[in-house]
Parts: C-alpha cells; structure tokens; sequence
C-alpha cells in the first residue's frame, strides 16, 4: 500500500524529443550568454590587444586600476544612478498607465477579458 505515485512515467522517445526540443535554446544560450562570461571573466585577469591577439597575465591589477581610477568609480557611480533612476522611473509609469486603463476602460468589453487573460498564463 505504500507506492509511489509517479505522475508521468518518461518513456525513451518522450525523453528524447524532449532533449532536441531544449536542445536549440541550451546551444543559443552556451554560444550567446555561458561562454561570452567565462571568457570576459578569463581575459578580465589578462592584459590583453585585441589587434594582435597578445595576452599576458597581470592578475588582479586590472580590478586594482579600476576601483582606484577616479574616472572608473565616476562611471561606476553614474551607471548606479541611472540604473535605479529608470528602474524607478519605469515602474512608476507602468503603474500609473496601469491604474489609469483600469480606471478607465470599461470591465465588461470583452477585450478587457483577452488582456487579462493572455497576461496572466
């Protein structure tokens, strides 16, 4: 009386179409966002010349350069501030937009009922 309720048992051929359905994202994904930051990562220790392709260790100087350069701090403290600015910014209008079309859109069309629903599945 004690078994375990499997929900779906995966056979092979579900199992297999499964992994070539995920197969294109996953390879989108290493190419375009895992390898890009591991090499970014890689060559951030690195003195390195895009033209020439020459490369030599240098450790953390380069993470020593950037936090004592007045310049680097500058950017880093603007990037901040213009990051929390339009986060802000932009959740405020969205949700001022979204008050105002509920306040003022009628419920009972039936459009209002395909936004909402295409919106919350």
């Amino acid at each position: 009386m004690n078994k375990k309720k499997n929900r779906h048992k995966w056979d092979k051929k579900e199992l297999k179409a499964a992994y070539l359905f995920t197969l294109p994202s996953f390879i989108g994904f290493m190419c375009f966002v895992l390898i890009p930051i591991i090499w970014v990562i890689v060559i951030s220790f690195h003195k390195y010349n895009v033209f020439t392709g020459a490369s030599t260790f240098v450790g953390m100087e380069n993470y020593k350069k950037i936090f004592t350069d007045v310049r680097s701090l500058t950017a880093l403290k603007n990037t901040l501030w213009y990051t929390i600015c339009c986060s802000l910014g932009n959740t405020a209008i969205g949700l001022i937009l979204a008050v105002l079309v509920d306040n003022i859109l009628p419920k009972k069309k039936p459009y209002f009922l395909d936004l909402f629903i295409s919106f919350h599945h």
